[in-house]
């Protein structure tokens, strides 16, 4: 492509028709240099304005190329680099899914043989109590065998027996209360105060019992104590007859009454023991006592004869 010279203006050369010559050709260089530098522009089209101007290879420095392919390198080994962690990222995260799905299948396999064991744990423990509770609710006689039917001869007998326990019982009761009426009447015929014959009934009653149902002496007296006699029932009347067994064993009663009967009257205040030890004048103390207690175990065993002649006599 050629260019004109560019004519220079009337006024620009009368300007410089001063200068020296040489510098006016210097002057006039530079400005067609410059104009024509500013048509190339113009002229080049609009995508070589757009890219960026690369410079010639003579005209780049080597160390700022070096640098940048320094800097090129270092990018694409970081690329490399996080590519390869991002890729074992994912292999680990697919490894922890995979084990960790191994692991909640086999805990829920345990979970659910856990489960089935504790319901058939508390199926059982059910069974038991309930089993428990139906055994505490049945009634005891259920457990007991029931005992055969006895026969009429094996029924009477305890009733027999019964009906002869209460006889012996009512008997020796009737005896006691005669010996208790005896005893205080013998006292008071000596002259003994009421109170000192009151009391050597109730020992005579009290050894008595004691002599039946085998209790001690002094538990018999004083149960006999705790009972007055003015709430009993009238005694029956004295009747002669006695055996001699029956004699001597009353005495021996009597005389174990009359020592105790003594001993509580040592007690009672107002009461000289001396006087009252005194036997009648003109009689054997000895000799009294025995007669008086003689004839009072001959009325009593004439008694309980004449009780046993008058009861029934029942036929099995």
């Amino acid at each position: 492509m050629s260019t004109a010279p560019v004519q220079p203006n009337v006024g620009e050369a009368g300007a410089a028709a001063a200068l020296p010559v040489r510098k006016r050709k210097m002057e006039d260089e530079d400005a067609v240099g410059v104009t024509a530098e500013k048509a190339a522009k113009l002229e080049q089209p609009a995508v070589a304005q757009a890219t960026d101007e690369v410079k010639p290879a003579a005209q780049e420095d080597p160390k700022t190329k070096r640098g940048r392919e320094i800097r090129l390198e270092q990018n694409r080994k970081a690329a490399r680099e996080s590519r390869r962690r991002k890729k074992v990222m994912i292999e680990e995260l697919q490894r922890s899914v995979i084990f960790f799905s191994r692991a909640n299948g086999t805990l829920k396999q345990q979970n659910d043989d856990l489960t089935r064991l504790m319901m058939q744990a508390q199926m059982q423990i059910a069974a038991i109590e309930s089993h428990k509770e139906s055994a505490a609710s049945a009634p005891a006689a259920a457990a007991v065998p029931t005992p055969a039917p006895a026969k009429p001869e094996e029924a009477a007998k305890p009733a027999a027996a019964e009906a002869q326990k209460m006889e012996d019982n009512q008997q020796k009761a009737e005896q006691a209360q005669a010996n208790a009426v005896a005893t205080q009447a013998v006292y008071e015929t000596k002259g003994y105060p009421a109170a000192a014959a009151r009391a050597a009934a109730q020992a005579m009653t009290g050894t008595m019992e004691s002599c039946t149902t085998g209790e001690s002496p002094e538990k018999a007296a004083t149960a006999a104590q705790a009972g007055p006699l003015t709430n009993q029932p009238p005694l029956p009347p004295m009747q002669p007859g006695a055996t001699m067994q029956a004699m001597a064993n009353f005495q021996q009663a009597a005389a174990a009454a009359m020592q105790m009967a003594m001993g509580q009257m040592q007690n009672v205040p107002g009461v000289n023991m001396s006087q009252l030890a005194a036997a009648p004048a003109g009689t054997n103390a000895q000799q009294a006592y025995t007669d008086t207690m003689t004839a009072l175990a001959m009325q009593q065993a004439a008694a309980a004869a004449a009780a046993g002649m008058m009861q029934p006599v029942s036929i099995a």
